[in-house]
């Protein structure tokens, strides 16, 4: 099963994520892929994102894990990010390139440091359901959202971490 698909910055690559624990970054003119699998999760890979720059692939696998992947070479890039008590559904980059955010089973969405590979602040917390299972930035990079199970659309403030409007 293909779990996510996103296409490059650029339109050139399409980057799949699957069951089979792998992340594939596609040619599109060609149908071929890029460059071999990237592998290294150790479950199912559920999503993935493009960094705005295009240089960067971050990956979210049932592993618990985040994974950040040269686009280039396809090479995964430092350690795995982990912090997460389970699996990780979605990644998204804000649009500065700066920040990955994570949505996880754990009922929380965290903010990392792309180019430490630290997590960027306390998790977000505040769905009340079995798990979070969408992420994105606002253009401006002020803002992220969050979907859960819960049924709950969740605005965050990306500065100090809080609940838009609390």
């Amino acid at each position: 099963l293909v779990y996510g698909l996103e296409f490059s910055p650029d339109g050139e690559r399409l980057a799949s994520s699957s069951d089979d624990e792998t992340v594939r970054l596609w040619d599109v003119a060609s149908d071929r892929p890029r460059v071999e699998l990237l592998t290294g999760h150790n479950d199912e890979v559920e999503g993935v994102a493009f960094s705005p720059d295009d240089d960067l692939l971050a990956s979210a696998g049932e592993d618990g894990t985040v994974r950040l992947w040269d686009v280039a070479s396809g090479e995964q890039r430092g350690e795995p990010l982990t912090g997460h008590d389970d699996t990780v559904y979605r990644v998204a980059f804000s649009s500065d390139g700066k920040l990955l955010a994570s949505a996880g089973v754990d009922k929380t969405v965290r903010l990392w440091d792309v180019e430490s590979g630290k997590q960027h602040g306390d998790p977000l917390k505040g769905h009340t359901n079995w798990e979070v299972n969408a992420v994105t930035f606002s253009p401006d990079g002020k803002l992220l959202a969050s979907a859960g199970e819960d049924k709950t659309v969740r605005l965050w403030d990306v500065e100090s971490g809080k609940q838009h409007g609390e």
